[in-house]
């Protein structure tokens, strides 16, 4: 159930949204280099919510100067 568990969005190369979704948060930080490469911008947002609580944590991660960064994080 995509409520519960952790999802990736990212516009791949032909500009299409994908979402993935894994177990854990964990799961997709060790995807996401494999993942970058098929972005179109390489941004990908990481979105996961809390059980029993309001909104949503967004993390959006970036490749720069090969290294991945969170270039923004907010609660919505």
């Amino acid at each position: 159930m995509r409520a519960y568990k952790p999802w990736m969005s990212f516009r791949d190369r032909d500009n299409k949204h994908q979402d993935v979704i894994l177990k854990r948060y964990s799961d997709h930080k060790k995807k996401l280099k494999e993942f970058m490469p098929l972005t179109l911008d390489n941004k990908i947002s990481i979105t996961r919510t809390r059980r029993g609580e309001w909104g949503q944590w967004v993390e959006v991660w970036e490749l720069i100067d090969g290294k991945l960064k969170i270039v923004k994080q907010t609660w919505l």
